[in-house]
């Protein structure tokens, strides 16, 4: 979980990117969001399989991803 806005700019190589709706429940769920709130680390477990429930973005050298 990432609070703050945030630009990827890839120079070199390649990079792929999972992001995921904060309002799935399904993947971040209330006492997840309380704890975050309450000061725990923003670091989540991230079991795999949520990457079907995501966008997967592949960067390469050039490309710009923003998520706000």
């Amino acid at each position: 979980m990432d609070p703050e806005h945030n630009i990827v700019l890839q120079i070199r190589g390649s990079k792929r990117i999972h992001l995921f709706d904060g309002h799935d429940r399904s993947i971040l769920a209330e006492e997840e969001l309380e704890q975050f709130y309450c000061g725990a680390h923003r670091n989540l477990a991230y079991p795999t399989d949520f990457e079907k429930t995501g966008w997967t973005f592949d960067l390469g050298p050039g490309s710009v991803c923003i998520f706000p």
